[in-house]
């Protein structure tokens, strides 16, 4: 930190973004997120890519600062010009969902293909998204199956979850659960979310192994570590049906509120069950009905059709 310091002293911007970063981590001195982000502004302020792209996430995730996806995609930005890779890979992802900008996939598309282009794994990983579901360009799992293996070989082992996920549902390859599995258990062993959920959602199906819903929920737990609102969901399943656990309600009803918080529609839809028949609450259609409403509205098709039922449509 003295070095850091002395340097900052002299107005270096990199030393700036690292003692933000030490403040952010709480590495040698104690966490505080609000110093940190000040530090980052320092430094952002001085255009240093890197320190606009951990402020922009301060404010992204409201981390020691006022939660502005306006800001965060602002600084974003200012970095992506600047020809950064994260920047870029990150704006695209924004482009995606439509956070804090209007979707628009041709446009996310560019800027993975420019972070990509230029050697980042994550990237890579995300154009294959792309192709893998037809964001913006015809599906073609040939060509995603290539972005996720090019991913891995550049050290993304995340990738290997895409490529399970091609390999369960025989996109462009013979199905085949055991090596889904395999993939899955790479990603999973390598702390991805999506991987560990992945690795749940086998156990509790029985695709390629033996049902076991204790071992699904050991996998989808692993993965509500971080918040990943698909796990989120899926353990409410297991306390709601009971299913490798006692049947418990209002467990479930609390697990379906951390996915549907996240805009999770499968976890709205489930709570508009719960309350269609009063399990764990008390029975409420108007309040059922309004959760399958917010289902339908993010696409969620059997929701809609509980929401037209229970409106007597």
């Amino acid at each position: 930190m003295r070095w850091f310091r002395l340097a900052a002293d002299l107005g270096y911007a990199e030393a700036e973004a690292q003692i933000g970063f030490l403040y952010q981590n709480g590495l040698g001195v104690q966490k505080d997120p609000q110093t940190a982000c000040a530090w980052y502004q320092k430094a952002a302020d001085k255009n240093y890519s890197m320190a606009q792209i951990y402020l922009g996430f301060c404010y992204a995730y409201g981390l020691g600062a006022s939660k502005d996806i306006t800001k965060a995609v602002e600084l974003f930005r200012k970095a992506a010009d600047q020809g950064d890779v994260m920047a870029e890979a990150t704006l695209g992802v924004l482009y995606v969902v439509g956070n804090g900008v209007s979707k628009d996939y041709a446009t996310a598309m560019q800027l993975f293909r420019k972070a990509a282009d230029k050697g980042n794994a994550f990237a890579m990983n995300q154009v294959g998204m792309m192709f893998m579901y037809g964001f913006g360009v015809t599906v073609d799992y040939p060509e995603a199956m290539r972005w996720f293996q090019k991913s891995i070989d550049f050290g993304n082992l995340a990738a290997n979850t895409n490529v399970g996920v091609l390999y369960v549902n025989g996109w462009g390859v013979t199905k085949d659960y055991a090596e889904a599995l395999r993939r899955f258990r790479i990603a999973a062993n390598s702390n991805d979310n999506s991987g560990q959920y992945q690795l749940g959602l086998l156990y509790k199906n029985g695709w390629g192994v033996p049902v076991d819903f204790k071992e699904a929920m050991n996998w989808f737990r692993k993965s509500s570590e971080t918040s990943f609102a698909p796990a989120l969901n899926e353990i409410g399943v297991l306390y709601g049906n009971g299913l490798g656990v006692p049947v418990n309600y209002s467990e479930a009803m609390r697990w379906y509120h951390l996915a549907a918080d996240q805009n999770n529609a499968s976890a709205m839809a489930n709570i508009g069950v719960l309350y269609h028949y009063g399990q764990g609450v008390t029975k409420d259609d108007n309040e059922a009905r309004r959760w399958f409403q917010r289902s339908a509205d993010l696409g969620n098709p059997d929701a809609k059709g509980w929401s037209m039922q229970l409106s007597g449509n």
